[in-house]
């Protein structure tokens, strides 16, 4: 089981990292980034709904769970905008990487506010993260990071990683995990339909 997590968590973190090749052409297109992420997570929802309905899965939530699941909603979105805002300041590979520094955000916000322990293999991927932007932010010998960029995609990771968060210390943990991204991915769309 543990495996199959890390393995799950692999396929969604090289998903992640590729979704500058599908964005950067949009963007160099001059499509609108609200309506490009409207419509990344009306599919997501929707081919994630597909998924449920024809495996016959409970949509049923609580009442008491909406509003937490609007806060997903919401943290996802300002996650995604300020990622793809960041790709304006930062190399793709830069900002991908740095959002990865949102595992160290989980693990500062549980070890302050739920008394969690840092653990030896959350500090050996950040200080690895930490270098891979290091190593990314070397152009021809010189150290070059904006930082205005850096603070836009550190908003970006501070999003997902309370959103991690959110799932896991909320009422939405007892909701299963396809039935807690279609709504997510649900109230994102939403969030875009509405700005």
């Amino acid at each position: 089981m543990k495996f199959k997590g890390y393995a799950y968590g692999l396929i969604s973190s090289i998903s992640y990292g590729l979704i500058p090749l599908f964005i950067l052409p949009i963007k160099q297109a001059n499509f609108s980034m609200d309506t490009t992420l409207f419509y990344r997570f009306f599919f997501s929802a929707l081919i994630v709904g597909t998924y449920l309905f024809i495996k016959k899965q409970s949509f049923k939530i609580d009442v008491k769970q909406i509003p937490f699941l609007i806060i997903l909603g919401l943290l996802y979105g300002i996650s995604a905008d300020a990622l793809f805002l960041g790709y304006d300041y930062l190399t793709p590979g830069i900002a991908s990487t740095l959002l990865f520094v949102y595992p160290l955000i989980v693990a500062i916000i549980m070890a302050v506010f739920f008394k969690e322990r840092i653990t030896i293999s959350t500090i050996v991927a950040i200080v690895f993260v930490l270098a891979g932007v290091i190593l990314l932010s070397f152009k021809e010998g010189k150290f070059e990071l904006n930082p205005i960029g850096l603070g836009i995609v550190f908003i970006s990771a501070l999003g997902y990683g309370l959103y991690i968060v959110t799932v896991n210390k909320s009422k939405v943990r007892d909701i299963k995990g396809f039935t807690l991204s279609f709504y997510s991915f649900l109230f994102t769309t939403i969030y875009y339909a509405t700005k």
